[in-house]
């Protein structure tokens, strides 16, 4: 196999290595790489699921609820396939450009290859 085009390992952060026609990631918690080919992809996602409205209606309902809740600043990034297939790994919640930097690759690679198939 040859080397990867990117390679981005950064602690705290999902492992990944992209090449011209696939890419892998690896959880922090798991210790074999996923492979994904660009083909495969619907869509690839990185939010912030403590950012919605019902989050902030409930906290702001009672103080209690301020209280009890634990909002961990955390991120996902979902890789969506065609098939229905969906897997998720989980980020911190500190952005980093680098991070950003190769999402924004992978987005862009998953847009072409759409484009292509059309």
């Amino acid at each position: 196999m040859h080397y990867p085009d990117l390679i981005f390992e950064l602690k705290g952060y999902p492992n990944i290595r992209i090449w011209k026609e696939s890419f892998q990631i690896k959880a922090q918690d798991h210790w074999e790489y996923r492979t994904f080919y660009f083909e495969d992809i619907k869509s690839i996602r990185f939010y912030d699921p403590n950012d919605n409205w019902w989050t902030k209606l409930i906290l702001a309902m009672s103080w209690r609820n301020r209280m009890l809740s634990e909002v961990r600043p955390y991120r996902y990034l979902d890789v969506i396939k065609h098939n229905g297939g969906k897997w998720r790994y989980v980020t911190p919640g500190a952005i980093d450009p680098k991070f950003f930097k190769v999402f924004g690759s992978l987005q862009k690679r998953v847009a072409e290859v759409s484009e292509q198939k059309q």
